[in-house]
C-alpha cells in the first residue's frame, strides 16, 4: 500500500502549536488583546490612556457670532452636557471673570473624532478672551492639558511682507489674518523706510498707495502689489509698514523688515543718489549745512548718520568712516577731489614727490590699469572734477 501522499498528523500539529505560542506571547505583551467584549470587539483596559480627550476651538461667522467647536480626539466616547457634566465650556472674560456654558437637559454623546458646535452671539463673544472645555474636570479624559484656547476678537488684522530680487523691484503683500474683512487702498496704505526712489515723478517713500481703488480683504485674503521701477536701499535692510485700519485687533505686527540684495544697496550719505557715497556727496552735504543748496527732504534721514535730528559736519565724518564710502581721487587727504590732487599725482609720475601707499590706492581709479598710477587715472579724475562722470569707484 502506497502511503506517500497521505497527510501526516504531526505535520498538522506543528503549525497549531506555533500559533498558540505566538498568541500567548502577544497576550503577555499586549494584555488588552485578551479582553474580548460583546461581538468580539477588543476593549482597552487602561481607561486613562484609552479614554476620551476633548479639545476646544472656535470660528466666527460673517456677523461675528462665535461658534465654539468641541471635538473628541480620544479613543472612547464621552457624554457632554446633562446632569453629569452641566458646565460644558468655561468662558473667560477680558476682566478675568469666568462664565459657564451648559447644554441644559440635552446631553450629547461624542464618539471618537466627532465634534459638536455651540453658538454665542456677537455681543457676548466680544467680551471673551479664552475658552475651557470641561472646566470642572468631571470627565475622565486621557489628557487634561489641551482643554483650553485663547480667543482673538472678531476684527481685521493686517500683516505686511516684502521681497526684492536682483532686479531691485519691490513687491509687497498685505494679508488680513484677522476674522473680519476690511478695506485697504484708495489712499495711503503702506510706507517704506530706508529706500530711495530712482524715479523723479514718483511720490516720496513715506506713503505709497497699493491700489488705486479700495480693495476689500476678507479673513485670510491677501493682496500683492509694489513698485514697477527699481529702487535702491540705504544699507542692507528695508522696513515696510502697513497703516492700521479702524478696529484692527493687533497693530504690533504691522511692520516687516527684510534683507536687500547687495546689488540694490547704496551707501548712507549718497546725497546725489547715484549709488555710492563719495566726495561729491560730501560737497552737496556741506552746501546743505551752509544753506547754499538744501537737499531734498526725502534724503535727509539718510544724511543724518548719528540720528540726532540734524545734518552736521559730524555726519560727514561718520559718512567717510563707512566701508562703502568711495575715497578715490583725494590723494592729498584734504577731504575733496580737485586740481591739487591731480598735481600730486603728476609729481608722483614724474618722480618729483612719491605718493604714500594709501595715496596710491586712492589715485588708482582706472580699472584697466589697476595696480599702476598713470596719466589715464589723471584723465579720469579730471572728468570727475568737471562733472562728466558721477563716481570714481
Amino acid at each position: 500500500m502506497n502511503t506517500f501522499n497521505k497527510p501526516h498528523k504531526q505535520h498538522r500539529a506543528l503549525p497549531l502549536a506555533l500559533f498558540l505560542a505566538i498568541l500567548g506571547l502577544l497576550v503577555l505583551v499586549f494584555p488588552s488583546l485578551a479582553q474580548v467584549g460583546e461581538g468580539g470587539k477588543g476593549t482597552c483596559q487602561d481607561s486613562k490612556l484609552c479614554g476620551p480627550d476633548l479639545v476646544v476651538d472656535y470660528y466666527y461667522d460673517d456677523q461675528c457670532n462665535l461658534h465654539i467647536v468641541i471635538t473628541n480626539i480620544g479613543m472612547a466616547p464621552v457624554t457632554i452636557g446633562g446632569s453629569g457634566n452641566p458646565n460644558v465650556v468655561g468662558l473667560i472674560h477680558a476682566d478675568g471673570t469666568m462664565g459657564w456654558l451648559g447644554m441644559g437637559n440635552n446631553p450629547v454623546i461624542l464618539g471618537s473624532g466627532q465634534s459638536h458646535e455651540i453658538f454665542i452671539s456677537a455681543n457676548y463673544a466680544a467680551t471673551l478672551i479664552g475658552l475651557v472645555v470641561d472646566p470642572d474636570n468631571n470627565l475622565n479624559e486621557s489628557n487634561e492639558n489641551n482643554n483650553s484656547t485663547g480667543v482673538t476678537p472678531c476684527q481685521p488684522d493686517l500683516v505686511i511682507e516684502g521681497t526684492m530680487g536682483s532686479d531691485c523691484l519691490l513687491a509687497i503683500t498685505i494679508t488680513n489674518i484677522g476674522w473680519q474683512s476690511t478695506q485697504i487702498g484708495g489712499g495711503n496704505t503702506w510706507r517704506v523706510e530706508n529706500i530711495i526712489l530712482n524715479n523723479p515723478s514718483s511720490p516720496p517713500p513715506n506713503a505709497l498707495n497699493i491700489a488705486e481703488l479700495p480693495v476689500t480683504l476678507g479673513a485670510g485674503e491677501s493682496l500683492t502689489s509694489g513698485l514697477n521701477f527699481p529702487v535702491k536701499a540705504f544699507g542692507d535692510m528695508i522696513t515696510l509698514e502697513v497703516f492700521a485700519v479702524n478696529g484692527e485687533s493687533n497693530t504690533a505686527n504691522n511692520t516687516f523688515t527684510f534683507t536687500v540684495p547687495p546689488e540694490c544697496q547704496c551707501c548712507l550719505g549718497d546725497a546725489d543718489q547715484d549709488g555710492d557715497a563719495d566726495w561729491q556727496d560730501l560737497s552737496l552735504i556741506r552746501q546743505h549745512i551752509l544753506g547754499i543748496a538744501p537737499l531734498p527732504p526725502e534724503v535727509w534721514p539718510f544724511m543724518d548718520i548719528n540720528q540726532d535730528g540734524n545734518i552736521t559736519t559730524f555726519d560727514i565724518v561718520l559718512i567717510r568712516k563707512q566701508d562703502c564710502f568711495c575715497d578715490k581721487g583725494d590723494v592729498d587727504f584734504d577731504g575733496d577731489v580737485d586740481e591739487d590732487d591731480i598735481q600730486a599725482i603728476q609729481n608722483h609720475i614724474l618722480g618729483i614727490t612719491p605718493l604714500s601707499q594709501e595715496a596710491l590706492e586712492r589715485a588708482d581709479v582706472v580699472t584697466t590699469t589697476a595696480g599702476a598710477v598713470t596719466v589715464a587715472d589723471i584723465a579720469q579724475i579730471r572728468k570727475y572734477i568737471l562733472g562728466l562722470i558721477s563716481t570714481l569707484c
